[in-house]
């Protein structure tokens, strides 16, 4: 099985019709972080579907276990469903494979520090903790992780 086949069986483009999917099902632990930070999690979909090319991650059984993607300069995101409780291994395969078919150099975000099991996931994925960061709107605080690809990726 070629790479591209697995992409084209595992992520497609997103539309604006997943989006109530995605919020219904949402994880437990995203539900919370979108709660403390006092965002809309329609709207925030919204808005990251319109900025940047977002895709959904399928799960084997062709439901959606993410809607993922990331801007021009490398900041990635994600908002995971509880399929990815289902199949983890699964999820997990699908996140390394998209992230090594990004075309930046660098992939950078920010999780609540509360959000203990995401960052584990993301320490997983080969991502390193730089520091922590107090978002004093909602006096929250997050970890910024980042991700640098070696030159022989390229």
């Amino acid at each position: 099985m070629t790479t591209e086949c697995y992409l084209d069986k595992t992520f497609r483009p997103a539309v604006v019709s997943d989006i109530p999917v995605i919020v219904d099902n949402l994880l437990p632990a995203a539900k919370a972080d979108i709660n403390r930070a006092g965002v809309n999690p329609v709207l925030t979909m919204l808005l990251d579907m319109a900025l940047y090319k977002a895709f959904v991650m399928l799960s084997p059984d062709g439901q959606p276990m993410a809607l993922i993607g990331v801007n021009s300069d490398g900041n990635i995101w994600m908002h995971m469903t509880n399929e990815t409780m289902k199949y983890p291994k699964a999820f997990m395969k699908a996140a390394k494979l998209w992230l090594s078919n990004q075309p930046h150099k660098l992939l950078y975000n920010y999780i609540d520090i509360n959000n203990t099991a995401l960052l584990k996931m993301v320490k997983r994925l080969g991502f390193k903790f730089l520091r922590v960061v107090p978002m004093t709107r909602n006096n929250l605080y997050y970890v910024e992780f980042v991700r640098l690809w070696d030159q022989q990726r390229y």
